[in-house]
């Protein structure tokens, strides 16, 4: 089983690579502030299917930002975050019910949580679907559907 710093590494050769043959042949466009903020979300997606593993630093990172929210809300209680709350406590409360390695080592989880994304910025998706993709790639889950 791998673990969270092989893939956040496999994911930094990766886009590094990907990166590199983009800039040499041709001009994407990106900004540096763009590109900052794209592969940081692209590591956060690169141990995101692992949110299923008991004890996984994802899985625990969820739990700190839920407390968090929870926190905030009870202090400064408005929509936004009762509505990220609300989000965080059902999608933990799905992960009990979820085996590892089944749905979130998919590719159709890869582009059901990645599509968000494109509303802000088309590249954030991108950078997003590739972290997921390069953790598939790891766990050997990269063909998988369902």
């Amino acid at each position: 089983m791998s673990g969270y710093k092989t893939h956040i590494l496999s994911y930094c050769i990766f886009i590094s690579i990907l990166l590199a043959i983009l800039y040499y042949f041709f001009d994407p466009g990106i900004s540096a502030t763009t590109l900052v903020i794209g592969i940081s979300i692209g590591l956060f997606y690169s141990i995101l299917p692992d949110i299923d593993a008991k004890r996984s630093k994802i899985r625990q990172l969820f739990m700190g930002i839920f407390i968090l929210s929870l926190i905030l809300y009870v202090i400064y209680p408005r929509f936004i975050l009762a509505l990220i709350t609300g989000i965080l406590a059902f999608f933990l409360f799905l992960t009990f019910f979820i085996r590892h390695r089944g749905f979130f080592h998919t590719l159709t989880a890869a582009i059901l949580f990645s599509i968000p994304l494109f509303i802000i910025d088309p590249w954030f998706s991108f950078f997003a679907f590739l972290g997921f993709l390069s953790h598939l790639a790891v766990d050997g889950k990269l063909f998988s559907l369902f």
